[in-house]
């Protein structure tokens, strides 16, 4: 950990006390390789999940110092998440459809599911619709065997595995 405080005083002064609780969950996240928990389940005494949140890149750091591993080349939660195997949240997506067509609880219309509980539904549908835009999402008429998703560029991957049926049409609406 000298090594790291050395390269970094100016940052170690900034951090004030913060150093020191950012060195704890260092030290924890090397003795728990591979905790398969949720970043909020850390039971570290002192320790807000919070202030990991927020203080994700001097720890990532720190920790790497201290287990000898390779400094991060980026410290984003997601990084920080799979680097330290921490459990991730799981992919939705989320879908409109006529309440028949989706078979859900109250002929539901708008579901936010997982995207493995999505591939699975085997829905009978001949026209997909995909919108990045939460307005037209909500603004298209639904339409019989036609599903509309939802979901931010790179986010909508989980539909590539998904199979919808042969001679669908499918379409991306901005």
């Amino acid at each position: 950990m000298l090594a790291w405080a050395s390269a970094r005083p100016f940052q170690l002064l900034e951090l004030r006390e913060g150093a020191l609780t950012a060195a704890k969950v260092a030290r924890w996240l090397v003795q728990n390789l591979s905790p398969r928990i949720y970043v909020r389940q850390l039971a570290i005494a002192g320790v807000h999940t919070k202030f990991v949140e927020g203080h994700v890149r001097v720890i990532d750091e720190m920790a790497a110092e201290l287990s000898g591993m390779p400094a991060p080349r980026s410290s984003t939660m997601k990084s920080f998440k799979e680097r330290w195997k921490f459990t991730t949240e799981p992919g939705t997506i989320r879908i409109r459809g006529l309440g028949n067509l989706l078979n859900a609880p109250g002929s539901a219309e708008d579901l936010e599911i997982p995207v493995s509980a999505f591939a699975a539904m085997g829905l009978a549908v001949h026209t997909v619709i995909v919108t990045e835009n939460r307005t037209n999402f909500l603004a298209l008429p639904l339409k019989p065997g036609t599903l509309v998703a939802f979901g931010a560029g790179y986010g909508m991957a989980g539909l590539s595995g998904c199979p919808l049926g042969k001679g669908m049409q499918s379409g991306l609406l901005g």
